[in-house]
């Protein structure tokens, strides 16, 4: 007997009809899904361009009052939080300033020392507390801030990882400040110090032998057998040092001056100093040293104004006193934002490899240079002469 096949319906997912519904399905799922992920793309990129703005105007901030105020602004903007507070602290954990928006700066105080709990809250992670989150500023020698920020208990799972990123930025922006602080505290000390170095070795030296020389003058004009012309040449030279005295005074008092060099440029300041230059190398070695000063200033931040001054006096006077150039050339340019200023002497020259103890004239340039956001570059080899040039960033 013959068998015979007999063939069942097909399976409902076997079925073209729904096959195509699956696929559809997980073609619309799969659709939907790309989109939500590119929209998150989409916005944490955003955000984090966001984030980036505010890193820079906070490593932008000049004062402590400025990158408070502004710390402030960005965390309301970019946190979306409902009141926030930042206070910068001393090494005794004292409030030295603060801002507030909203009612969570209540402990943030000028003058107020933390108390124990906070500062221990401080130490660790990031703390979600009746609806308040508070934060610590680190910075390199320990905690320099503190953050307080307000949301609703709803977004405390998501706004945390975004409170640490902004502590952490406004953390780095603290000790850039501070280190910019010090920095300039330590340029005012040398400044200082190289006045009294000046005052010392050239003012003072020369009224002393302003003194000396009038009370030879008159000895030998007192004593028999010495003629008047005899008496002459102590006299001028006494003269010749109160007129290097003279000049080396009016460059120092314009260097105090408040905003000197805003108010009368640099080039006049560098021609008061050229002259005092020159005026003390012909006392000190009795040659005469030249000095070309360019003839015009192109527009630059006040900050790169007292940098490039401060560095060209420099270079002058180590051309003049320890290079013996005997002609020494300061250009000044600029080409859109970039100002260079370059200083070219014909002295002795030296390495610029090699490592001179007790001489910080080189690293104080190059300090000063870096704090006005410009370059240094020097270019020497003994025998020949030295270049020295600055360039704005």
């Amino acid at each position: 007997m013959q068998e015979t096949t007999v063939f069942s319906p097909s399976p409902i997912y076997a079925r073209p009809s729904v096959i195509r519904s699956t696929f559809e399905q997980v073609v619309q799922a799969l659709g939907a899904s790309r989109r939500a992920a590119r929209e998150e793309a989409t916005v944490s990129q955003a955000e984090l361009g966001r984030l980036l703005d505010a890193a820079r105007r906070l490593n932008n901030s000049v004062s402590v009052s400025e990158l408070l105020d502004r710390t402030l602004s960005d965390a309301l903007a970019w946190l979306g939080c409902d009141a926030a507070a930042v206070a910068l602290l001393d090494a005794e954990q004292r409030v030295i300033d603060a801002r507030t928006a909203g009612d969570v700066g209540e402990i943030l105080t000028r003058g107020v020392t933390l108390a124990s709990h906070v500062r221990r809250t401080l130490r660790t992670a990031p703390q979600w507390n009746e609806g308040r989150v508070c934060a610590a500023l680190n910075g390199q020698h320990g905690l320099a801030g503190m953050l307080l920020v307000s949301f609703d208990r709803r977004c405390a799972a998501r706004v945390m990882a975004k409170v640490t990123a902004f502590a952490e930025m406004a953390s780095t922006a603290i000790d850039g400040l501070r280190a910019r602080e010090r920095a300039a505290q330590s340029a005012a000390e040398q400044e200082r110090a190289r006045l009294s170095r000046d005052l010392h070795d050239s003012v003072s030296q020369s009224l002393f032998g302003v003194s000396l020389g009038v009370r030879t003058g008159l000895q030998m004009l007192n004593t028999e057998n010495v003629g008047v012309d005899a008496a002459r040449q102590p006299i001028a030279y006494a003269l010749d040092l109160a007129d290097a005295a003279f000049t080396q005074m009016r460059a120092l008092i314009f260097e105090m001056r408040a905003d000197c060099l805003n108010e009368e440029g640099i080039l006049r300041g560098l021609r008061r100093q050229s002259e005092a230059i020159i005026a003390r190398h012909r006392s000190e070695f009795g040659t005469d040293l030249k000095i070309h000063i360019a003839e015009n200033e192109p527009p630059m931040a006040s900050a790169l104004r007292e940098a490039m001054y401060r560095i060209a006096v420099e270079a002058m006077q180590n051309a003049g006193k320890h290079a013996r150039a005997m002609n020494i050339e300061v250009d000044l340019s600029g080409d859109g934002d970039v100002v260079t200023m370059t200083v070219r002497d014909d002295g002795r020259g030296f390495d610029v490899d090699a490592t001179y103890h007790g001489h910080l004239g080189m690293k104080s340039m190059r300090e000063r240079a870096e704090l006005a956001g410009a370059t240094l570059h020097v270019e020497s080899t003994p025998g020949r002469g030295t270049v020295i040039r600055v360039d704005s960033r």
